[in-house]
């Protein structure tokens, strides 16, 4: 397959579901009438819109990593296909335990629901880097097992972290959810990205 083709599917499914997030945000039921009734409303939805943010960054920034890893990828190959396509799968469910959040409030059960789907997508990443570059005369196995450097672990750790936070504090569990984003929109992060799809590391 053309790469170029495998980018703009990609595209695609990261457009539609960054847009898809915006789509869940609900008109309030208004218990009285006026500006007044409205704004108390509008205000009592707090929680769809921290976590709408912090989901859009999730999504905006896993799509910036994202192309940084294609951008020197010249061989698209089976595993290649198949790990992306595992990727968009999960970031493309990601709108549903974001509406879930939304609608029930940072619960441990919904920032459960939240951490295992993000969870999920760190290891759809993890895998594509691995089809990306595999190390050379290294069985499969022992390369995935070997290459868990410091930056492809932080998303992973921070994940598991913030589900167990989140039993006790769930609004810092959405904080750290949301500092894994800054994280990854770092520069120095999405030029360890570039790197990783030049020469692996």
């Amino acid at each position: 397959m053309n790469k170029g083709r495998l980018e703009a599917f990609s595209d695609g499914v990261f457009a539609i579901a960054i847009t898809l997030l915006v789509l869940e945000l609900r008109v309030p039921d208004l218990k009285g009438t006026g500006d007044s009734a409205l704004a108390a409303a509008l205000l009592a939805q707090w929680p769809q819109y921290l976590v709408y943010a912090v989901s859009f960054a999730m999504i905006g920034i896993m799509w910036l990593n994202h192309h940084a890893i294609f951008q020197n990828i010249e061989k698209v190959s089976y595993a290649l296909l198949m790990s992306n396509l595992l990727l968009l799968m999960a970031i493309s469910f990601l709108p549903y335990p974001t509406l879930v959040l939304a609608h029930y409030g940072p619960t441990p059960i919904t920032i459960l629901f939240y951490g295992i789907v993000l969870t999920v997508i760190a290891l759809a990443y993890r895998a594509l880097f691995f089809a990306a570059d595999p190390p050379p005369d290294v069985p499969a196995i022992i390369g995935y097992l070997t290459q868990w450097n410091p930056w492809t672990t932080v998303g992973l750790l921070s994940y598991l972290a913030a589900i167990a936070l989140g039993w006790y504090n769930p609004l810092v569990s959405i904080g750290l959810f949301a500092a894994v984003a800054v994280f990854y929109a770092l520069p120095s992060s999405i030029t360890i990205a570039l790197r990783r799809g030049r020469h692996g590391a």
